[in-house]
């Protein structure tokens, strides 16, 4: 019984993470800046969690490290009790005070035996410690530089982003001009049919008005004339002998035709 509800309890486990990095990858489509913004808020709140943790591991190291220093300085201090002891008994005056200063050189020396190995621990769990907060730090600075990472990598995403914006605005207007200008070609037709109608107005215009001066022309006199021709002053005197008034009266102009 108890390795079936293992068995489905890491089945679920399993689809719920399943479940998990498919909304995730839902919503990195919806909103990839805010998933960003998010990745890099719990990268930090893990961050600054392990920044306590790390703490932690160096004061443990500096006391470690004292209270090695504290077992290295009483040891070095009793040996150097020890030798004073050893050159006074040396140079003693009496074999009194010889006996008494080996006696207690050797009682020194009992203790320093216990002080060297209190002093060898402390000095390797000093440097355990110090492992330790190497390791931690290490992985504290490689912690750092993810959330840097992260934050480089949006502040990077967030540029291209303007820049494809920016180059989106600029197709859609260049794409509006495009437009604009096809209209502007696609009518050019219709304008250029709008300028021929309009020149043959013009020229129909001009051969009426020719037409007209033509016929003002006709209906003139003849002495009236600007032809040099008719300057001439024989010409012109003809020209003024000729009196209408005089003239029979012009027949029918059907009949005459």
């Amino acid at each position: 019984m108890l390795k079936h509800l293992t068995f489905w309890k890491n089945y679920g486990e399993g689809k719920l993470a399943k479940a998990g990095d498919a909304i995730l990858a839902g919503m990195v489509e919806i909103d990839p800046e805010g998933v960003s913004r998010a990745e890099i808020a719990t990268e930090r709140e893990k961050f600054e969690k392990f920044s306590l943790e790390v703490e932690d591991y160096r004061q443990t190291y500096r006391k470690e490290a004292q209270e090695a220093e504290a077992a290295r300085t009483s040891y070095n201090k009793k040996m150097d009790q020890i030798r004073a002891l050893e050159n006074a008994a040396g140079s003693a005056d009496s074999a009194d005070k010889q006996v008494k200063f080996q006696d207690a050189a050797e009682k020194l020396r009992n203790e320093a035996a216990e002080l060297l190995s209190i002093a060898k621990t402390e000095i390797e769990e000093a440097e355990i410690a110090k492992q330790d907060l190497d390791e931690v730090e290490a992985i504290q600075q490689e912690m750092a530089e993810t959330v840097k990472l992260l934050e480089s990598n949006l502040k990077k995403a967030q540029a291209e982003m303007e820049r494809a914006k920016r180059a989106e605005s600029r197709a859609q207007k260049r794409a509006e001009h495009q437009e604009r200008l096809a209209g502007i070609r696609e009518n050019s037709g219709a304008m250029g049919i709008a300028s021929q109608a309009m020149q043959k107005k013009a020229e129909a215009a001009r051969m009426s008005a020719n037409a007209a001066n033509r016929r003002a022309e006709l209906l003139g006199d003849a002495k009236d004339k600007k032809d040099e021709v008719f300057g001439d002053g024989d010409v012109a005197a003809v020209l003024e002998s000729v009196e209408t008034a005089s003239q029979p009266p012009a027949p029918d102009l059907p009949d005459k035709l």
